[in-house]
């Protein structure tokens, strides 16, 4: 899901069904568990810059786990090639958060 979307929640609170999509997307990043301290505060901080920068809001999960919220009138190229360089270097995973519905069991 993405910040905006409308949701409808069951009985316990989570949601069952994406009933309007706001057209933003979420940007996960999670560093990985074996970068060394330094490594992985220089690779939060270039990747923080970028967000700053491009005005976007954004939630960290401990010190390793990143979403971020990119609107559709948003040009993030800056923080796309941040994670990229991320990613290619092995520091980080990343990947699109968009929700898909539940497939059952095949």
């Amino acid at each position: 899901m993405a910040a905006g979307d409308a949701v409808v929640l069951n009985d316990f609170g989570y949601v069952s069904e994406v009933v309007r999509k706001s057209l933003h997307r979420t940007l996960r990043l999670v560093f990985t568990p074996d970068l060394p301290p330094a490594d992985l505060h220089k690779a939060a901080d270039e990747v923080k810059t970028e967000i700053v920068a491009a005005d976007l809001l954004s939630e960290w999960n401990g010190a390793r786990s990143l979403a971020v919220d990119v609107p559709p009138d948003v040009d993030a190229s800056d923080l796309f090639a941040a994670v990229e360089a991320a990613v290619n270097a092995g520091h980080a995973f990343g990947e699109w958060a968009d929700a898909m519905p539940c497939a059952g069991p095949s």
